[in-house]
């Protein structure tokens, strides 16, 4: 995994200013060229951005789990407990409300800061701006994926068991993906001449959980 200075400027390099004096391939050949190294660097900052948050910590990725659970159980607590709402496998029902606005939340609550907490990254002349808002859905995604095998055993417990519906689940995901990185842009892009913004849209998601 590249960790220095000197390897992340590599990767930000144009990669088609590496072959100077070698005759250019056709266009398809460059866009396929430009699509390897943006996947690169984004694989890159959002390793480097895990390994950040989790640097040191005696949970580690545990954390990312730590969360959800604890929600969870609270919302099991107040709903089922103390108000007594009678809904068919609530658990599983809730935890997947939590797990899939979680993701949707801690995301467009960072998308503000993107620009303005990256200045380092913005400042490279040839650093595809782009990645940024996929850098951040990209993180919170993995901590989507790691929850997902305790859904499914909640789900195999209460008696859920996989059928046709399933099939949709990889084209939801996608397309809260494509949410969360359509909500970033413009917010990343008005929080740098209004600075609030980050600070109003954590607000009001707050507000809705």
């Amino acid at each position: 995994m590249i960790d220095t200075a000197k390897d992340n400027g590599a990767l930000l390099e144009d990669p088609d200013n590496s072959d100077a004096g070698v005759k250019r391939p056709a266009r398809t050949s460059n866009f396929k060229r430009r699509l390897a190294h943006g996947r690169d660097v984004l694989v890159v900052l959002v390793d480097r951005d895990l390994k950040v948050l989790y640097k040191r910590s005696f949970l580690g990725f545990g954390w990312a789990l730590a969360t959800p659970l604890l929600q969870l159980f609270i919302f099991s607590f107040v709903f089922r407990r103390v108000l007594a709402v009678q809904i068919e496998n609530y658990s599983s029902f809730v935890f997947i409300g939590v797990l899939v606005f979680g993701w949707f939340q801690s995301s467009i609550s960072q998308s503000g800061g993107l620009i303005t907490a990256s200045k380092a990254l913005v400042t490279q002349p040839r650093f595809p701006l782009a990645l940024l808002p996929h850098v951040t859905a990209g993180v919170r995604f993995f901590h989507f994926l790691i929850a997902l095998p305790i859904l499914f055993g909640m789900l195999w417990w209460h008696g859920v068991r996989p059928g046709l519906p399933w099939i949709s689940l990889p084209v939801l995901v996608l397309v809260q993906y494509l949410l969360i990185v359509g909500l970033a842009y413009p917010l990343a892009s008005i929080n740098v001449i209004f600075r609030d913004t980050q600070h109003i849209t954590a607000m009001i998601l707050q507000l809705i959980v």
